[in-house]
C-alpha cells in the first residue's frame, strides 16, 4: 500500500489522537496516583463526615470511584450514544466529548484543590460517560470519513493515544515528580487547557459524509467527501457508493431484534462476536487488573513490576505503527491470523508458567516465562487486531444498524468481562492454572470459526461487502446438506424458501413473504430473573428478621396464590400482560423454594437426618414434571380453553397447604437465636420426637448460636474470617462444579439438542417422560445415602456421574458435528440424558444448601445464600445466552470447558471437602477452625496461593475472629470474650 493518505484524514486523526490522549490522562489519574487519592480519601472521611479512616472505609471509597465510571458508561450507552444516530456523529464525538472532558477535569481539579473525594467521584461518573463515545462512536466517525482503502489505517491510528498517555503518567505521575498531594492538580489543569485547544482544532472538521447522505443532505455530503478524500477522488462514484450503502435498508434505524432476525446480518454478528470473544476470553483483562498479583506470584517485587511495565511500554511503542499499515496492506484475515497465533501462544505460555508456579513455586524460570507472556501481550497490539471489532461494525452492517450493534457489543463485553474478572481471585486461589486452561479451548473454537467464515473486507465498499455476504448466505441455504453448522442447517430447512429481509440487496428483493416472531417468550425468563433478584434483596431477608416459617409458609403460599390468580385471569382474558406479571411473582417465590425452604427443613431436622430432609423435597419436581408431561399435552388440558385448570389447581392446593402447614412450629435454631428458648424446646419436641434428649439438643443449638456474638453477619464479615472463607471455598467449588455443566442448557434447549441427535419433537417429549418415570424410584436412594454413606462419598459418586456425562456429551456432539446424526448419536444422547437423570439420585444437588446450614453459624446463612444465588444467576445467565451462538459455531466447544472445570473443582473438593454427616453444626465449624489454624503451621507445604498469602500475614499470628470457638478464644486480642457458661434465658 502506497502511503498516500489524504492530508485532511491525517489532520482528523491527529485531532482525535490528541483528544484520546487527553482522556487517557483523566482515566489514568486514579490508578497511577492511588496513594495520593487515598490521602484525599482520609481527609474527606475525617473533615467531611467525622469518620476515622480505616482500611475498610478507604476500600469502600476506592470501590465507589471505580464503580462510578461503570455507572456513567451504562448511562451513556442508552442515552448519549443514540444522539450520534439522531443528531450526527460530529456532535457526539466533538462537542459532547469536549463538554464532558472539560467538566470532568474541572471536577478533578476542584477535588485536588479542596481534597474532596465527592467531586472526584462525580468526575469519574462523567469520565464514564465518554467511554462509549471514545471506544465506538469516535472510531465509527473516523471509519465513515476515511476512504475505503484507508479504513483499517484510520481505525488503528488512534491506538497511539493509550500508549503515549501511559508513558506520560508512568513517568511524571510518581510521587517523586507530580504525583504528590499538592501537585497532582497539574494533570486536570493541563487537560482543561489541552481540551480547549483540541476543540478549536476539531471544530472545523465536517460531519460524517455517510451520516449526511442518510439525512439526504447531499450537497453537504459532497463537500465532506471532498474535504476528507481530496480533489483527486471521483465524487460521483463515492457518493453513489454511499447512497447504495444507505439504501441497504429502508428504515433509518433498526433494532437489535431486527438485526438478529435477518440471516445475513446474523452471520455478520457471529463473525463480530467471534472476534470479540476470541480477544475477551483471554488473560488480557486479568493481566491488566491483577498485574501486581500475577507478577509477584511469578517472583517479582512491586517495584520490579512497575519498572517492567514501563520498559515494555517504551520498547513496544514503535511497533504500534506496524498495525496501522498491516490492516490495509495485508488485509483483515492475515492480521487476524497473525494476532491469533500470538494470542494463542501467549495463552499456552501463561498456562505453563502458572503450572510451574503452582507446583514448584516462583523462580528465575517463572520470571523469564512471565516476561515472555508480557512481551507477547504487547506484541498483539502491533498487529492492529484491537480495532477489528469496531472496523467490522462499520463494514459488515448497514448504517442504520451500527449504533444498535455497537450498544449490544458493549453490553456483551461488560456481561462477560465483569464475571471473568470477579471470579479470577476465587479460581486462582483454588487452582491457579485452572483459570487459564479454558482459554486454550475457547480460542481454538472461535479461531476455527473465523478461519472458515471471516470475510476479507480490505479496500471494498461497504455495499459490496454486505451484498457478497448476502449471496454467500444464500448459497449456504442451497447446499445445507453439506453444512455442518447446526444453526445454519436449522435455518436452511425453514429459510430456504421466500422470507422477509430488511436488507435491500439483489437477492433479498426477490425473496419475501410475511414473517413475524414473538418477543414475549423471551420476556418470561427475563421477568422471572427480575423477580428472583427482587426476592433476593427484599424477601429472603424476612427469613432472618421474621422467621423461617413466615418466609417459607406464609410468604411462599401468598406468592403462589397471587401468581395463580394472574394466570387464571390471563387465561380468561387472553392477556399476555397478566401472564408476564404472574412470572414476576413466580420469580420472587423461586429463592424461597430453592434456598429458604431447604434451610428451614435442615434446621428443623435432627443432625443425623439433615441429609435426608434436604433431599426429600426433590420428589416435588419429579411429580410435577410427570403431571405436566402427561396432562399438559394438547390432547388433554394443554389447549387454549382448558389450560386454566392448572393455575386453579395451584390456587386450591396452596390454600389447603396453608391450612396444613400453619400448625408447624418455627425453626428451633431461629427461635434460639431470638432467645425464645421455651418455644425452641417445644419445636425440638415436635420435630425430633418425645424420645429426644431435649436439653442436649437445646445445648447444641445454643452453642451453635453462640458461634458469633452478632445476630447478623454481612458477606464482607464472612469473607474476613478465615474459617468461613474456607467454607465458602468449598461451597463455591460445589456450586461451580454443577453450574459449569451442560444440565441447564440441556433443560432449556432440550428440543434443539434432541433434534440435532436425530429425534423428532414428539420423540423428545416421549423420551423425557419415560426417563422421568424410570428414574423416579431412584430419588429415594439419594434421601438415604446422603446420611448413610456421608457427604464425601455422595459427592464422589455424583461427581463421577456428572463428569462421565460431560465427557459423553462432548463425544456425542463431536460425532454429530463431523459425521451427522445417526442411530449411534441417538443412543449416545439417550445415555447422556440417563446420566443426567441419575445425578439427582445421589442427592448431590442439595449439598450446597445443606452445607450452608452446616458450615456457617445462623447469623451468616442468609448472607451466604444471597451471594450464592447471585453467583448462580451471574454464571448461568451468560452460559444460557451464549449457548445458541457457540453451538452454532462448533457444538462440542460449548461442552468441552465443562469437563476441564469439573476436573479442577473435583480435585479441590477431594482435598478440602469435610465430612459432616450426623455431626452437630458447632462441632463441624469448630473442627474446621482447627484445620484452618493448622494450615498456618504448615504453610511451606501449602500450594494454594491464597492460603499461602494468608498464612504469611494473618494465620501465623494471633488475630481477631468473629467466630467464638475454642481456638478463636485462645488466639484473640482486643476482643471481649463470651463466658463459656453463658446464659441466654
Amino acid at each position: 500500500m502506497t502511503f498516500s493518505v489524504p492530508p485532511n484524514v491525517l489532520y482528523m486523526l491527529f485531532c482525535f489522537v490528541l483528544m484520546d490522549l487527553i482522556n487517557t490522562i483523566t482515566v489514568l489519574i486514579f490508578p497511577t496516583l492511588a496513594a495520593t487519592i487515598n490521602e484525599m480519601n482520609n481527609h474527606t472521611l475525617k473533615s467531611h463526615y467525622g469518620i476515622q479512616p480505616t482500611d475498610a472505609n478507604i476500600a469502600i471509597l476506592n470501590s465507589m470511584i471505580t464503580t462510578s465510571a461503570t455507572v456513567g458508561m451504562v448511562f451513556s450507552l442508552f442515552f448519549i450514544m443514540p444522539i450520534a444516530e439522531t443528531k450526527g456523529r460530529k456532535l457526539a464525538v466533538t462537542y459532547f466529548r469536549f463538554i464532558i472532558t472539560l467538566v470532568c477535569s474541572f471536577c478533578q481539579l476542584l477535588s485536588a484543590l479542596t481534597q474532596a473525594t465527592e467531586l472526584f467521584i462525580l468526575g469519574q461518573i462523567l469520565n464514564g460517560l465518554q467511554i462509549p463515545l471514545r471506544a465506538f462512536v469516535t472510531l465509527m466517525y473516523i471509519t465513515e470519513c476515511a476512504p475505503d482503502k484507508y479504513r483499517g489505517f484510520a481505525s488503528s491510528a488512534v491506538i497511539f493515544s493509550d500508549v503515549i498517555g501511559q508513558l506520560i503518567m508512568f513517568s511524571v505521575g510518581s510521587p517523586s515528580a507530580l504525583g504528590k498531594q499538592n501537585t497532582w492538580f497539574i494533570f486536570p489543569l493541563v487537560v482543561i487547557i489541552s481540551s480547549i485547544v483540541n476543540f478549536g482544532m476539531a471544530a472545523r472538521l465536517p460531519e460524517s459524509p455517510k451520516w449526511l447522505v442518510r439525512q439526504n443532505r447531499l450537497e453537504e455530503a459532497t463537500q465532506a467527501i471532498e474535504f476528507y478524500q481530496g480533489d483527486s477522488c471521483n465524487l460521483n462514484d463515492v457518493l453513489t457508493s454511499y447512497i447504495k450503502e444507505k439504501n441497504l435498508t429502508q428504515e433509518d434505524k433498526i433494532s437489535f431484534r431486527q438485526v438478529w432476525e435477518n440471516d445475513t446480518m446474523r452471520e455478520a454478528l457471529k463473525v463480530l462476536c467471534s472476534v470479540s470473544l476470541f480477544l475477551i476470553l483471554d488473560s488480557g483483562a486479568v493481566q491488566g487488573t491483577y498485574t501486581v498479583l500475577l507478577h509477584t506470584t511469578a517472583g517479582y517485587t512491586v517495584q520490579e513490576t512497575m519498572n517492567i511495565k514501563l520498559i515494555l511500554t517504551i520498547l513496544f511503542f514503535p511497533t504500534r505503527f506496524i498495525g496501522t499499515y498491516l490492516l490495509d496492506a495485508l488485509g483483515r484475515r492475515p492480521v487476524m491470523a497473525i494476532a491469533g497465533v500470538i494470542v494463542y501462544s501467549k495463552t499456552w505460555l501463561m498456562l505453563i508458567t502458572q503450572i510451574i508456579i503452582y507446583f514448584v513455586g516462583p523462580s528465575l524460570l517463572t520470571k523469564i516465562l512471565y516476561l515472555g507472556v508480557e512481551a507477547l501481550s504487547n506484541s498483539t497490539f502491533a498487529t492492529g487486531v484491537a480495532s477489528l471489532g469496531i472496523l467490522f461494525i462499520s463494514e459488515l452492517f448497514p448504517p442504520s444498524a451500527r449504533t444498535t450493534v455497537a450498544q449490544a457489543l458493549i453490553m456483551v463485553t461488560m456481561i462477560i468481562d465483569l464475571p471473568l474478572i470477579a471470579s479470577f481471585p476465587i479460581v486462582y486461589a483454588i487452582f491457579g492454572p485452572g483459570y487459564f486452561f479454558i482459554h486454550i479451548f475457547t480460542q481454538v473454537f472461535f479461531g476455527t470459526y473465523l478461519y472458515r467464515h471471516m470475510p476479507e473486507t480490505k479496500g471494498r465498499a461497504v455495499y459490496d461487502i454486505i451484498e457478497a455476504m448476502d449471496q454467500d448466505v444464500a448459497s449456504r441455504t442451497a447446499t445445507f446438506i453439506e453444512e455442518k453448522t447446526p444453526l445454519i442447517r436449522k435455518r436452511s430447512a425453514t429459510l430456504a424458501f421466500k422470507r422477509n429481509s430488511i436488507l435491500n440487496t439483489s437477492r433479498t428483493r426477490a425473496l419475501s413473504f410475511d414473517h413475524s416472531m414473538s418477543f414475549l417468550t423471551s420476556m418470561v425468563s427475563v421477568l422471572m430473573t427480575f423477580g428472583t433478584v427482587l426476592s433476593l434483596f427484599f424477601v429472603i431477608p424476612l427469613a432472618e428478621s421474621k422467621g423461617r416459617k413466615f418466609a417459607t409458609v406464609h410468604c411462599r403460599i401468598f406468592l403462589l396464590i397471587i401468581a395463580a390468580l394472574f394466570l387464571i385471569f390471563s387465561s380468561f382474558f387472553t392477556s399476555s400482560e397478566l401472564f408476564l406479571l404472574a412470572e414476576i411473582f413466580i420469580g420472587i417465590e423461586h429463592p424461597l423454594r430453592t434456598y429458604t425452604t431447604i434451610m428451614f427443613v435442615t434446621e428443623c431436622a435432627p443432625d443425623k437426618n439433615r441429609g435426608f430432609a434436604s433431599t426429600a423435597l426433590i420428589f416435588a419436581q419429579v411429580v410435577g414434571r410427570m403431571l405436566l408431561y402427561s396432562l399438559g399435552s394438547p390432547g388433554i388440558f394443554g389447549t387454549t380453553g382448558l389450560w386454566f385448570i392448572f393455575p386453579v389447581f395451584v390456587a386450591v392446593c396452596s390454600a389447603l397447604m396453608l391450612i396444613i402447614t400453619s400448625k408447624l412450629p418455627d425453626s428451633p435454631k431461629w427461635l434460639v437465636c431470638q432467645n425464645r428458648v421455651e418455644e425452641a424446646k417445644r419445636a425440638i419436641n415436635y420435630y425430633h420426637g418425645p424420645e429426644t434428649d431435649t436439653d442436649q439438643a437445646l445445648s447444641s443449638l445454643i452453642k451453635e448460636k453462640n458461634l458469633t456474638t452478632e445476630t447478623k453477619l454481612s458477606f464482607k464479615q464472612v469473607i474476613g474470617d478465615e474459617t468461613m472463607r474456607e467454607a465458602l471455598n468449598v461451597i463455591f467449588a460445589i456450586t461451580f462444579f454443577f453450574l459449569l455443566d451442560g444440565t441447564s442448557s440441556q433443560s432449556v434447549y432440550t428440543v434443539v439438542l434432541h433434534k440435532n441427535a436425530g429425534f423428532s419433537v414428539q420423540e423428545t417429549m416421549n423420551i423425557s417422560l419415560i426417563l422421568v418415570i424410570v428414574f423416579f424410584p431412584t430419588k429415594f436412594i439419594g434421601t438415604y445415602i446422603i446420611d448413610a454413606l456421608g457427604r464425601r462419598p455422595v459427592m464422589l459418586l455424583g461427581g463421577i456421574i456428572c463428569f462421565s456425562k460431560s465427557v459423553l456429551m462432548i463425544a456425542t456432539q463431536l460425532v454429530i458435528h463431523f459425521a451427522g446424526e445417526s442411530l449411534l448419536t441417538k443412543m449416545m444422547y439417550v445415555a447422556v440424558e440417563s446420566l443426567t437423570a441419575a445425578i439427582p439420585a445421589t442427592g448431590v444437588n442439595t449439598l450446597h444448601v445443606l452445607f450452608i446450614s452446616e458450615f456457617f453459624p445462623p447469623s451468616a446463612r442468609t448472607s451466604v445464600a444471597q451471594v450464592l444465588l447471585i453467583t448462580a444467576i451471574v454464571i448461568d445467565s451468560p452460559l444460557l445466552s451464549l449457548f445458541p451462538f457457540v453451538y452454532s459455531i462448533f457444538p462440542p466447544g460449548f461442552f468441552a470447558p465443562f469437563a476441564i472445570s469439573q476436573f479442577f473443582f473435583g480435585i479441590y473438593l477431594y482435598r478440602h471437602m469435610p465430612e459432616t454427616s450426623g455431626r452437630a453444626v458447632y462441632d463441624i465449624i469448630d473442627s474446621m477452625e482447627q484445620v484452618v489454624f493448622s494450615w498456618s503451621q504448615t504453610l511451606a507445604d501449602e500450594k494454594v496461593p491464597l492460603l499461602r498469602d494468608r498464612a504469611s500475614t494473618l494465620l501465623a499470628t494471633k488475630r481477631n475472629s468473629i467466630l467464638n470457638t475454642s481456638r478463636a478464644r485462645s488466639s484473640t486480642y482486643d476482643q471481649e470474650l463470651i463466658p463459656r457458661n453463658i446464659e441466654i434465658f
